[in-house]
């Protein structure tokens, strides 16, 4: 069975990705630090499993 899932990734920073982690798919959320000095400058990564 194939499984298939959607990355998606968030340039507009990690604060508001904290906030939409409601989503029941979710797998992974993360942020990743260093791309800037700022909290905005942060990657979000998201995975989410389609049905």
């Amino acid at each position: 069975m194939e499984k298939k899932y959607t990355v998606t990734i968030d340039f507009g920073g990690a604060l508001l990705c904290a906030i939409q982690t409601d989503d029941p798919e979710l797998i992974v959320s993360g942020a990743i630090n260093g791309w800037g000095d700022s909290v905005m400058n942060d990657v979000c990564v998201k995975i989410t499993k389609n049905d």
